[in-house]
């Protein structure tokens, strides 16, 4: 009889050892729908108070960023509900459009439909400044490291045409991948140049891009044994820049066409996939992966 009370027992308490604590994000969105909810019903004395107070919250009550751009956002819309006849409110809203933004970069207003023309407007011309100090018209320059899975390393550098077009150049450093073939240094020169298209771009977003690149490489310079290889290639690449300037990109070859010469000796090439067309001298190959890390400037 013991045995089957305590059973019970256990499957009475079962549902409370498995509750689980309601998450800060779970809490924060609660609460925020509240806020939403006295806004969109026109409380906007009580919505202004509860803002107030969750704006203040400190420590583990602090709002996450997400809901915190949110609720800096209702604010400009509640200093707009109770703006004064002939007192000045603009920079004020705007201020406070501009640390939502800064928060959460891809806020939007909201549904024209549902805010005031004026508020519409405002905040996305303080968007579209605030992201136009970031984009590829404004910061040029990137400049970093690449690397293909065969840790052939060099130096990566593209020039920002506009924010669809760049042009890369990288220049291999001179020494042989040891996972391809014994490591040699001042042995090796290699680079390539290319065209990247960009169909959209984000801020702190993955973005897809197309390029096209020719690339050389020269092999056994220091033992007058030359290699070399010309390389025709068209490959995708996804990409993600920060405010900060640090981005990082990850290309994979959709085909390329290798021309190659070995002079008759020993020439082991990356092992990707490949379609031989004429051995020794011409194949097509596909899935050959680079990574790079870089600073935009």
């Amino acid at each position: 009889m013991k045995a089957l009370y305590g059973i019970l027992f256990f499957l009475v308490c079962l549902p409370v050892l498995y509750a689980q604590e309601e998450s800060p994000t779970e809490a924060a969105r609660k609460k925020f729908e509240e806020v939403e909810s006295l806004y969109a019903s026109g409380q906007y004395e009580d919505c202004r108070k509860l803002v107030e107070v969750y704006l203040q919250a400190t420590g583990d009550d602090r709002f996450p960023n997400y809901f915190l751009a949110r609720l800096y956002r209702i604010k400009g819309f509640l200093v707009y509900a109770f703006r004064e006849e002939g007192k000045p409110y603009r920079d004020e809203i705007q201020g406070l459009f501009q640390k939502a933004i800064e928060l959460d970069i891809n806020l939007t207003p909201g549904k024209p439909s549902q805010i005031p023309p004026f508020l519409y407007d405002l905040f996305t011309s303080t968007r579209d400044a605030y992201i136009k100090r970031f984009t590829r018209e404004t910061r040029r320059n990137n400049i970093g490291l690449y690397s293909t899975v065969f840790i052939n390393l060099g130096l990566y550098y593209s020039i920002n045409l506009s924010d669809s077009w760049s042009i890369t150049a990288e220049i291999g450093f001179p020494f042989r991948s040891p996972f391809i073939e014994e490591p040699a240094i001042l042995d090796k020169l290699s680079g390539q140049i290319g065209a990247v298209w960009y169909p959209t771009w984000n801020l702190e977003q993955i973005i897809f891009a197309l390029a096209g690149f020719y690339r050389f490489e020269l092999n056994g310079i220091m033992v007058n044994d030359l290699k070399y290889i010309h390389t025709m290639s068209i490959a995708g690449q996804a990409e993600i820049n920060t405010r900060l300037g640090l981005g990082i990109f990850v290309r994979a070859e959709i085909i390329r066409i290798d021309l190659y010469y070995s002079g008759g000796s020993t020439f082991e090439l990356p092992a990707y996939g490949e379609w031989p067309i004429l051995p020794g001298f011409l194949r097509i190959g596909y899935a050959n992966i680079n990574f790079g890390l870089f600073y935009t400037f």
